[in-house]
């Protein structure tokens, strides 16, 4: 199989065409713009799938697809871009004109850019296969790759003649940019690593891979939280398949501090809200809308130490990770249990993901103590009218009430709408419910963050 890769950003290109190699085991001929794609079609070269970015200099997305329907090039396109439709872009009947073409959000879900990629890939079963991807066994990879890491994930390798290869770095072995740049002097700009080991390879490189999308889109504030939802499905899908590995906790550290970031640059609540609501899967974005109240209260508190925002911002990204998204769950969260609603098995799966949530990452050392405990308590209430455990506030932890009322603030969102009715309804209710001592203070931070939306009024 033969994939044509038009994208401007270099390494973001080398990186998703070795993805693409991994997926599809084919050959993989990448372009920096439309025009150079064009070019590759009109030198007669066949593929058999184009996977192209749309906002590109020197011809973009729409050029190229063009000129495929013009020259009755009729081979899936994959089109990358953050518009919804492609209609609007003037890619017409894009999506109807041939069954497997896709349109991939960018910055991209890997599940989705896989799924679409393999769909094009099982119709073409049993014709004949294009180049294959490696040399004498061994995969090429563009020198400046490693650039953007400290230790070579695999053993990396350099061609000193046809056929024959010597091992450079050591797998884990330290990569430094003066090393680096030594064979870049030379002019060599391809490495190599052995086929078998790609996939290990490409691990570390997918999460430098979603920093590069960040640093592209850093002057995009409404990208900003499709970027972290993105990132956190990413965490929850590593650790449901592999447990608490470093890359996947090197995700979610990058989420924490991205996550303060976007605080510290909006501090609007209502602006964070407006942005994030009904973008994703609501189980992350829930989570996420978590994170940022629970850090902006931690903020007006001063209790804003680097240590207690980890925490906190941690259990905000993994206190609903045993839920599954479903309707069921999602309706419970926001109105209550109805038995007579919801079933015997989804009421017990509710009532003790708290538990569940916390006992996963209880073994897990990457995590800081009291993370856990924080996801146990999240739905206790005053007067012990929450669950699990039924807690008095008295014996709930201090970092669990500021996310127990960050909780709180987002369902009655969700359910009620966002707008300064609701908000002034929320903050009567929230008076009411948690009228105790220990709440007091973290009410009047709730009062002062929502300061500017009753300004508007």
């Amino acid at each position: 199989m033969r994939i044509l890769y038009a994208e401007d950003n270099e390494e973001i290109r080398e990186i998703l065409a070795l993805r693409l190699k991994s997926l599809t085991k084919g050959e993989v001929l990448t372009c920096e713009n439309g025009q150079e794609a064009i070019g590759v079609l009109e030198g007669g070269v066949n593929v058999d799938l184009v996977i192209s970015d749309h906002f590109m200099d020197g011809g973009n997305g729409l050029d190229l697809y063009n000129f495929m329907r013009r020259s009755d090039i009729n081979v899936p396109f994959i089109l990358m871009t953050g518009a919804e439709n492609p209609s609007e872009l003037g890619f017409g009947d894009f999506l109807e004109h041939n069954p497997h073409n896709a349109l991939i959000a960018k910055p991209p879900k890997m599940a989705a850019l896989k799924d679409a990629v393999m769909t094009v890939v099982s119709a073409r079963e049993g014709e004949p296969e294009g180049l294959p991807q490696s040399e004498n066994g061994y995969v090429p990879i563009r020198l400046k790759i490693l650039y953007r890491s400290d230790e070579a994930p695999t053993d990396v390798y350099i061609k000193i003649r046809e056929g024959h290869f010597v091992k450079i770095y050591h797998a884990e072995g330290e990569l430094n940019e003066e090393d680096i740049s030594k064979y870049e002097r030379k002019n060599i700009q391809t490495m190599y690593i052995k086929e078998e080991e790609l996939n290990a390879f490409l691990e570390p490189f997918m999460i430098i891979l979603m920093k590069i999308f960040a640093e592209e889109i850093e002057q995009e504030p409404n990208k900003i939280y499709e970027r972290q939802l993105e990132a956190q499905e990413l965490v929850h899908s590593q650790l449901k398949a592999s447990g608490m590995t470093e890359e996947a906790m090197e995700l979610a550290k990058s989420l924490v501090e991205d996550n303060i970031r976007a605080c510290a640059q909006t501090p609007r609540i209502g602006d964070l809200i407006k942005q994030m609501m009904g973008k994703a899967d609501y189980i992350y974005e829930h989570s996420l809308m978590c994170s940022y109240i629970s850090g902006l209260i931690l903020t007006d508190l001063e209790w804003n130490s680097k240590d207690t925002q980890f925490k906190l911002y941690l259990a905000s990204i993994f206190h609903d990770m045993s839920l599954d998204g479903s309707s069921a769950m999602k309706d419970m969260e926001l109105n209550g249990i109805i038995p007579e609603k919801h079933s015997e098995a989804d009421i017990e799966r509710f009532l003790n993901h708290p538990m569940e949530g916390s006992n996963f990452i209880h073994d897990f050392r990457e995590i800081p103590p009291d993370t856990n405990v924080i996801i146990a308590q999240h739905h206790e209430l005053p007067m012990g009218k929450g669950f699990p455990k039924k807690l008095l506030t008295a014996r709930t932890f201090p970092l669990s009430r500021v996310f127990i009322v960050a909780h709180f603030i987002v369902d009655y969102i969700y359910k009620e709408g966002f707008n300064i009715q609701t908000v002034k309804k929320c903050l009567t209710h929230m008076k009411q419910i948690f009228n105790e001592p220990q709440y007091e203070k973290i009410l009047i931070s709730v009062l002062k963050i929502f300061k500017l939306e009753f300004a508007k009024k």
